[in-house]
């Protein structure tokens, strides 16, 4: 677990450092990732049966993954995509297990591993700033992908906010990982981010009314800086109303970044094999054979509908859209208890809200950087038991992050 969380910290540096058969550095990784949560759980043996009922959707996903091999052989990048949603599935049940019987040190676990992504990843885009500038053009890098530390930052994002109550310093690096969202340049990670604050600032609301008052002001304040910069920086201001206009909102034109012709392609190929699809990484050949400049349909709901059809999107919408439900179910409930572990799942949940948002413009259930921790933070939120009283003491549980 924890070494998914540090990989993760690279986001995508691994990719291009070996390519070995078509293969690159980060599907290797991802495979090696994979075995040793599948070692994980060979070594524990026993699972918790309501986490396993919880999986049950997300089992016949996977098992839909696999059929789908008969009548659409993948080549290496839907094999790399399906080995993704494998460490996902895997990983969620890793963390569940180990979550339900020490979900102290579960906690520890992920505690220490946003930690990691905190300095390594943060120190990767401040040098990027300082040495390439703001990400203007696809070529311009922060030695990772802009747009791929925006999509990975919802996770410490998340976690951070869900503790800012208890711990004022995570309320700082927060703030720090927005900015880093907003300097990406990436449109839906922010809005994604910017829910989960107001999300996370209403639950306050809720259990805390004194918690929430301290938080209105520095939430306002943070939107109307957001709005400022975007009215009167002119890159930032240009990255949302110019260049491929493909939408209108309240009156403002609203870039798509040539998403708009992508979801064309994508929709009009799919409708071939509407039910059971095309097969693992076809909605990536269909792009490139109409677009030669592009190779991923940038809408991860389209995605799942032409490789494995109208079920597969379903089996896995709807699983994740049930383990959003429980997820607020249990940490409402882990706060009505004075649960030490509530910060862990509303981490998860927010988490898991930020990838079905960014997912409708972004490729991010296939990036393992981001599905592999995700998985470790959603199994422990829905693994971990919810009783206040089976874990004493949240002023030392809860330590600063």
């Amino acid at each position: 677990m924890a070494l998914l969380l540090f990989i993760a910290a690279l986001v995508d540096m691994p990719q291009h450092l070996v390519d070995v058969g078509g293969v690159s550095s980060m599907g290797m990784l991802t495979v090696a990732q994979l075995a040793l949560a599948v070692g994980g759980l060979i070594a524990v043996g026993a699972y918790p049966k309501p986490l396993v009922h919880r999986m049950i959707p997300y089992g016949l996903f996977m098992g839909w993954v696999g059929l789908s091999v008969f009548w659409a052989p993948p080549q290496t990048a839907g094999v790399q995509n399906g080995v993704v949603y494998a460490l996902f599935g895997v990983a969620l049940l890793l963390s569940g297990t180990l979550a339900a019987s020490e979900p102290r040190r579960m906690y520890e676990v992920i505690r220490r591993g946003v930690g990691w992504i905190d300095r390594i990843t943060l120190t990767t885009i401040v040098v990027g700033l300082v040495t390439l500038g703001l990400p203007m053009a696809d070529e311009t890098r922060w030695f990772v992908g802009a747009r791929s530390v925006a999509i990975l930052a919802l996770l410490p994002l998340s976690w951070h906010l869900a503790h800012w109550s208890q711990v004022p310093r995570a309320g700082v690096k927060a703030w720090l990982w927005l900015s880093a969202i907003l300097l990406s340049l990436s449109r839906t990670a922010l809005a994604a981010g910017l829910l989960c604050v107001l999300l996370a600032t209403l639950a306050r609301l809720r259990f805390s009314p004194r918690a929430f008052a301290v938080r209105v002001p520095v939430v306002l304040v943070t939107l109307a800086v957001v709005g400022a910069l975007f009215t009167y920086v002119t890159p930032l201001r240009n990255r949302l109303t110019t260049g491929d206009v493909g939408f209108e909102v309240g009156g403002v034109d609203i870039n798509v970044s040539g998403r708009a012709r992508m979801w064309a392609v994508v929709t009009e190929s799919a409708t071939t094999s509407p039910v059971i699809g095309q097969g693992l990484g076809s909605s990536q050949r269909a792009v490139v054979d109409e677009l030669d400049d592009i190779d991923h349909p940038h809408n991860d709901y389209l995605r799942l509908w032409h490789d494995l059809g109208a079920i597969g999107l379903l089996l896995f919408v709807g699983s994740l859209t049930m383990w959003l439900g429980m997820l607020c179910a249990r940490w409402t409930s882990a706060e009505r208890r004075a649960d030490p572990l509530a910060p862990m799942k509303l981490a998860a949940t927010l988490s898991l809200l930020g990838l079905l948002i960014v997912a409708i413009t972004d490729n991010a259930i296939i990036y393992p950087f981001v599905m592999g921790p995700l998985g470790v933070m959603v199994g422990a939120g829905l693994g971990a038991p919810v009783t206040g009283a089976a874990v004493p003491g949240a002023s030392t549980f809860l330590r600063p992050t």
